[in-house]
């Protein structure tokens, strides 16, 4: 298929899916634009379904269906690394505004599905299903009756971060969010540095997506998460900050 595609000449976005059966990640990349990681999402943050068995996508034999948000967000995280430009993990159709969730879980779930460069389905929305919300700032949860604090990060355009955290807990938490955890692949040298940072949940007075919030250097303290509720932040390095060669 994707031989005959591209003999077509035409620009074609080939998008595959096997449920992630057979590790789809690994040979997709070659052959396809997007591919599905995991059975179906269901319209459910954290709900268990046996439908829905693996608790782990990399050694799943059965993909199932019914699989909740939190759930198909666990299987994402090792499966990052795989995608690229033009190439992209599926992790299946947004579910915003359908109401299995509440707002924050939209949130959460548009969240994490911008950061994973998952496709975005957006046929199904609600005009008002989740407050109106774009993704226009963006370019190991067990599943069971506790939570985690998560932290994801991924790098943008021009020496800039995007990092975000999530509350997985039942109930609200408060954190420092630690510098030297958000830029543990980048080294010491973007650990230590300051940057500015703009919260991407939030508008400007200008109205634009990405209210900046100050800034910062070594972590950013107290910050406080609803349950379920994800925060998310762009970093851009303090003009004032200076890194010798040595240093990178």
């Amino acid at each position: 298929m994707s031989r005959a595609l591209n003999a077509t000449g035409r620009p074609i976005l080939y998008s595959m899916c096997n449920w992630g059966e057979d590790g789809s990640w690994n040979f997709a990349v070659d052959i396809a634009n997007s591919w599905r990681i995991s059975g179906d999402l269901v319209d459910e943050f954290d709900r268990f379904d046996d439908k829905c068995p693996c608790a782990d996508i990399l050694d799943c034999k059965l993909p199932g269906f019914h699989c909740a948000m939190a759930r198909v967000i666990d299987f994402a995280a090792p499966v990052g690394q795989k995608a690229g430009p033009g190439r992209w993990n599926d992790l299946d159709i947004l579910q915003v505004g359908l109401g299995g969730m509440t707002f924050e879980e939209y949130v959460t779930h548009f969240t994490l599905w911008s950061m994973a460069k998952s496709p975005h389905n957006r046929s199904r929305y609600h005009k008002h299903g989740c407050g109106g919300l774009t993704c226009e700032s963006y370019l190991e949860r067990p599943v069971d009756a506790g939570g985690d604090l998560q932290l994801r990060q991924g790098s943008l355009a021009n020496n800039q971060f995007v990092f975000a955290v999530i509350n997985t807990w039942p109930t609200n938490q408060t954190l420092d969010v630690q510098f030297a955890d958000v830029f543990i692949d980048q080294g010491k040298a973007y650990q230590q540095q300051a940057y500015d940072l703009c919260d991407l949940w939030h508008k400007d007075d200008e109205g634009n997506w990405g209210k900046s919030i100050g800034n910062f250097q070594g972590s950013l303290a107290q910050v406080q998460l609803a349950s379920h509720q994800t925060k998310v932040w762009k970093a851009i390095p303090a003009s004032n900050s200076r890194r010798s060669r040595g240093a990178l």
